[in-house]
């Protein structure tokens, strides 16, 4: 694949006289091409996204708008040839990836190509605006606004678009309406105001340990299919603990219960031989005889 910057520093003086678009030097070079307004118009823009983008440096832009090599373009500059190489590199593979369509970068393909059919000019059209786009938010540099500050899920960041149906955008932003922070915000009052003995019923489905009718068990397995399965095995597993645990519970009481009655036998019978008034006592009543 050509290098995109090395390409737009060779046909710069091609397109640009005193760092102005000339029309004249475009027709010359792009004489004979059946789409040639339509190239023209694309090299304007990839040039307006090299030269009129702030994350490239004003060193990089020197090197391409004259003929000095990379040496002599830091030399002037007064920086080191490595700093510069970097920065070169860096642009090839940010911007540069960006701009180019089937191994090559557009610049090469607006010059060298002859016939460009018009599915590829759409791609191709599709890729000059998603990194226009990309300039708009500052390249490279700012923040999607759809972060985790206003938007709990993810938007592809690399899919543009710039004409959708009513129906479609419609249909999208109720897909993704519940996953606005603003969203959470006014289902949270609801549920405060309007909804606290469903929240308490809520909250009881998620207690382990419960005995479940079978309507509630229902409802709990609809609630489980919302939850991460991380989340499910731990509710899972406090259940099981907390079953084990009120298994213990009964069984202490049952042997208890066991040693309170081989206690009264044992009393009884030497009750029954002192002529003592023999008492009867459970967890419940207590009996005189």
């Amino acid at each position: 694949m050509s290098t995109f910057l090395k390409d737009a520093k060779t046909f710069y003086s091609d397109f640009f006289s005193r760092g102005t678009w000339s029309e004249i030097g475009a027709n010359n070079i792009l004489s004979g091409k059946e789409d040639i307004n339509k190239r023209k118009e694309c090299l304007r823009e990839v040039y307006r996204l090299i030269l009129d983008n702030e994350a490239i440096s004003d060193e990089v832009k020197d090197w391409i708008k004259t003929n000095h090599s990379i040496q002599k373009t830091a030399v002037i500059r007064g920086i080191t040839v490595s700093r510069l190489k970097n920065q070169i590199y860096y642009v090839n593979t940010t911007l540069g990836n960006d701009l180019s369509y089937k191994d090559n970068n557009i610049i090469h393909i607006m010059i060298m190509t002859e016939k460009i059919e018009s599915k590829d000019w759409e791609n191709i059209n599709k890729i000059v605006q998603a990194v226009i786009i990309k300039k708009r938010q500052s390249l490279y540099k700012k923040e999607n606004i759809f972060s985790t500050k206003n938007l709990l899920i993810n938007i592809p960041r690399k899919e543009y678009c710039t004409s959708i149906s009513d129906e479609s955008f419609n249909t999208f932003l109720r897909l993704i309406m519940p996953y606005f922070i603003n969203e959470r915000k006014r289902v949270q009052q609801r549920i405060n105001e309007q909804y606290l003995k469903e929240a308490g019923y809520f909250n009881y489905l998620l207690t382990p340990g419960i005995n479940l009718s079978s309507l509630d068990k229902s409802r709990l397995a609809r609630v489980k299919k919302l939850l991460d399965d991380e989340t499910v095995s731990t509710y899972n597993k406090l259940n099981r603990d907390k079953m084990l645990d009120l298994t213990k519970v009964e069984e202490e009481e049952k042997k208890k219960e066991t040693l309170d009655i081989e206690e009264y036998r044992k009393k009884s019978k030497e009750e029954l031989k002192s002529g003592e008034p023999i008492v009867l006592k459970s967890r419940h009543v207590q009996f005189d005889f």
